[in-house]
């Protein structure tokens, strides 16, 4: 069938890193010191309370799936706390009771100047944390675990102190390290949440097709029915996307930010950036094939898929490969090139393709058509791409209610031809997705 055509926009994440100006170090500076105030409970907060000693779980049997079946579970992010400078080493100093085989997190992130937050790291009196980028906004989060029994963690006082210290160079980020930042992309094998009406790691409540994803490292946690960490998913069977945020932890791991460089990242630092622990457990006998709890793996899986994006948004049937994009990275460039009709030397076309400038939505002076017809006579855009990579082809066409509803798209990968069929009749004036393909 033909159809109209108008032109494509090709762009790619390469694993590439411009410095756009040196970073310089810098002089401590002085700590700045706060104190929590743990009196007064709320905002984003799900099973903690304070019980008149101090912040503890609320209800022992609101559980989390991925700290085991048996265990209370509870989590409260702090307000923001403004700051009158800038840090980016933030130390918690905590007055606290933690029954043996109890857990008491605590975590904080930073915003960028002008920017997003950073990852969330784990702070303790002596191991603080030296977050990535430098910020005047801070915020901590608050996890609570029983041992199984009933026995709670209880937080009696806490206190946080900060400055501002130079980083390793591998450790910096855009902020001192920039270039047209682009977010990572890696293909990891996905498997469908379920757990309806369970608990998720950021104390969301799971609801029928619900949609969000989990990722096996607390780093990229979203606040409850926040998308500050969300990452974009493409299934290529289906050729369809979504957007989602990153509401619980697991599979398998807690501490598996497998995204990160291996000098980041909070464990397993002697895998691939990009390869799950469970993967590397599963199918390369990776840590005796155990993840990080000691249990046998049984699936290579590096991300949950909450049902209505599992069924619905993909069209998965059954857990597969993904491309999973994690939008709060910054670890390539983003290149980009389009190719018109009237691009020399890059576009083809038999007579049977008229030439018009009727339409509004055109891009540029012109576009070609063809009356929809069951016969085989493509137009063709050729690009010439840098290097072998996943891409993310988008069309732009003028729509019209008489237009084709199911135009064949086909793109060229490197496994073969693949079609996506389009509805010109919706959509038209802009960039539309025909999804990633590795070119």
């Amino acid at each position: 069938m033909r159809g109209i055509v108008h032109n494509f926009k090709f762009i790619v994440n390469l694993i590439a890193l411009i410095v756009l100006f040196a970073a310089g170090t810098f002089a401590q500076t002085k700590p700045l010191l706060w104190q929590a105030n743990l009196s007064a409970v709320g905002g984003d907060v799900s099973n903690v309370v304070n019980n008149g000693y101090g912040l503890t779980l609320g209800d022992e049997n609101v559980r989390q799936s991925v700290y085991g079946e048996q265990r209370g579970y509870g989590i409260y992010t702090l307000p923001v706390e403004t700051l009158s400078q800038a840090v980016n080493r933030i130390r918690a100093v905590r007055k606290a009771k933690v029954p043996a085989g109890a857990e008491l997190l605590i975590e904080v992130r930073v915003r960028a100047i002008g920017g997003a937050w950073s990852e969330w790291i784990a702070t303790t009196a002596k191991s603080p944390a030296l977050l990535p980028q430098l910020g005047e906004e801070v915020q901590a989060r608050l996890t609570f675990i029983d041992d199984g029994a009933g026995n709670k963690p209880v937080l009696r006082g806490l206190r946080f102190d900060a400055d501002a210290v130079d980083q390793p160079a591998e450790e910096k980020t855009p902020q001192t390290q920039a270039a047209v930042a682009a977010p990572l992309t890696y293909k990891i094998f996905a498997t469908r949440e379920g757990l309806v009406g369970g608990t998720t790691a950021n104390g969301h409540v799971i609801q029928t097709n619900d949609r969000f994803v989990a990722l096996p490292s607390r780093r990229g946690l979203s606040s409850n029915g926040g998308t500050e960490y969300s990452v974009r998913l493409y299934y290529p069977k289906t050729g369809k996307t979504a957007t989602v945020p990153v509401w619980d932890v697991g599979p398998w791991n807690t501490h598996d930010d497998y995204w990160n460089t291996p000098s980041v990242r909070e464990m397993w630092r002697d895998l691939p950036q990009g390869k799950p622990e469970a993967f590397a457990a599963k199918l390369e006998g990776y840590n005796g094939g155990k993840d990080e709890f000691g249990r046998t793996v049984i699936s290579p899986n590096g991300i949950d898929i909450a049902d209505g994006t599992f069924w619905y948004d993909l069209g998965m049937t059954d857990n597969d490969y993904v491309e999973v994009t994690y939008l709060w990275t910054t670890g390539g460039t983003t290149w980009e090139t389009i190719v018109d009709n009237e691009t020399t030397g890059r576009f083809a076309a038999s007579a049977n393709w008229s030439t018009s400038s009727y339409s509004s939505q055109r891009y540029g002076t012109n576009y070609r058509y063809a009356t929809p017809q069951a016969v085989s006579d493509a137009a063709w855009f050729k690009v010439s791409i840098p290097a072998v990579a996943n891409y993310e082809v988008y069309v732009w066409y003028p729509a019209s209610t008489g237009y084709n509803s199911s135009t064949p798209f086909i793109v060229a990968t490197s496994s073969g031809n693949q079609t996506v069929r389009v509805n010109q009749q919706i959509n038209g004036g802009t960039w539309v997705s025909l999804g990633i393909f590795n070119l």
